[in-house]
């Protein structure tokens, strides 16, 4: 008996839409500022209303040198590991 009670209860709830917690975790939310995923360099800017001067640390080999780059809102990738090291804010807007 209690076996077709769990069984049925088991199928209201499918029927309801509710189904037993997911083992997936939700992604991790972005970082603001700058942070490496998978071999890339990114920089994200989490303010809507302004634009940003940030300084990109790069290998400086040959002409391959530092630099500063305006960025708007949101995630932005910079260029591949190891060649770019770090970016981080200016001080400045633009």
């Amino acid at each position: 008996m209690l076996k077709g009670i769990a069984i049925l209860g088991s199928a209201l709830a499918v029927a309801a839409g509710v189904t037993a917690p997911s083992a997936i975790a939700a992604p991790a939310p972005t970082p603001c500022g700058g942070y490496s995923t998978l071999g890339y360099l990114h920089y994200n800017h989490c303010d809507p209303n302004t634009r940003v001067m940030i300084w990109v640390d790069r290998i400086n080999i040959g002409p391959y040198k530092d630099y500063a780059k305006c960025v708007g809102f949101g995630d932005h990738r910079i260029g591949p590991k190891p060649e770019f090291i770090d970016a981080w804010y200016h001080g400045k807007t633009c």
